[in-house]
C-alpha cells in the first residue's frame, strides 16, 4: 500500500498454519476497506511461511495488503507486542488466529468510535463462543454484562475495574497514540495479560462499546488452555461473573 493504512489489524499465530487462512478471510471480508494486516508468527513449525505464501498467490489483489514477521517462539504477548511495533496504521486491531470477524464488525466500531469521540478512543464488540458446548453464549451474558442499547461508553474505570471480563482484545479497536501510552503488553503473565492491558488502556481513555456479538471466538477443546475461562468458573460473584 503506497499510503499508511487507517487501520493496522494484528495477528499472532503460533501452529495455526490450517487455521490462519480462515482468519484473514474474515478481515479480507469486511465491509471496511483501508487496512493492512500484520501476521506476526511466533516460531511456527507447520509450515504456517508456506500456506500464507500460498494464501497470497490465491489471493493477488490484496497481497500488498498483508505483511508477515517471524520471530522465535517467545508467547503471544511478545508476538502482540512486535505487532505493534510494525503496525502503520493510526488505528489498532487484534485478532487471534482462531477467530473470525463478522463482515460489519470494523464499520460499526468506527460508527460508534466517531459517535462517543473524543471521550472515548478504543472501542470493543460483544463476541460468541463457538466450536465449543461448554461455551455457550456471548462474551457480555457469560459476563454478566446486560446492555440495552446497540452503543455505549463505560464512563468510569471503577464500571471496568469491578467487572474486567467481557471485554475481549480480539474485539478491540483503538487509536495507536492513546495504545502508546499504554505500553506494550506484559510478558511476564503467563495469564491475564489482556485485562492487565485493558486496565492499561482504560486509564487513558473511556472504552465504548458495540452491543452485538461481531467476533467469534473459537474455543475448540484441547486446542486452546482456555484459562481465562477457568478462571471466570473460579471467581467470587462479587466480580459478577454467572
Amino acid at each position: 500500500m503506497s499510503t499508511s493504512p487507517q487501520l493496522s489489524v494484528i495477528i499472532p499465530t503460533y501452529n495455526r498454519a490450517t487455521l490462519l487462512p480462515r482468519t484473514i478471510e474474515s478481515v479480507l471480508q469486511q465491509t471496511y476497506s483501508d487496512y493492512e494486516i500484520v501476521v506476526v508468527d511466533d516460531g511456527s513449525r507447520d509450515r504456517t511461511e508456506e500456506r500464507l505464501a500460498e494464501l497470497l498467490k490465491e489471493k493477488r489483489a490484496v497481497e500488498e495488503r498483508i505483511r508477515y514477521f517471524f520471530q522465535r517462539n517467545q508467547g503471544k504477548s511478545v508476538a502482540l507486542n512486535r505487532g505493534l511495533l510494525e503496525a502503520r496504521g493510526e488505528w489498532i486491531a487484534f485478532l487471534d488466529s482462531d477467530d473470525l470477524w463478522l463482515p460489519t464488525k470494523i464499520e460499526e466500531q468506527f460508527r460508534a468510535l466517531e459517535e462517543y469521540a473524543p471521550l472515548s478512543q478504543a472501542c470493543f464488540t460483544n463476541a460468541r463462543y463457538i466450536n465449543n458446548p461448554s461455551s455457550q453464549g456471548t462474551a457480555f451474558e457469560r459476563a454478566g454484562r446486560r446492555f440495552r442499547d446497540t452503543t455505549g461508553m463505560l464512563t468510569h474505570l471503577g464500571e471496568y475495574v469491578a467487572n474486567p471480563f467481557g471485554f475481549l482484545i480480539p474485539t478491540l479497536v483503538a487509536h495507536s497514540r492513546i495504545l502508546k501510552k499504554v505500553g506494550e503488553f506484559d510478558a511476564t503473565l503467563r495469564v491475564m495479560e489482556d485485562i492487565d492491558f485493558i486496565f492499561r488502556l482504560a486509564l487513558e481513555t473511556q472504552l465504548c462499546f458495540v452491543n452485538a456479538p461481531l467476533a467469534l471466538i473459537d474455543r475448540t477443546p484441547q486446542r486452546s488452555e482456555g484459562l481465562i475461562e477457568n478462571l471466570m468458573r473460579n471467581v467470587p460473584q462479587s466480580l459478577g461473573q454467572q
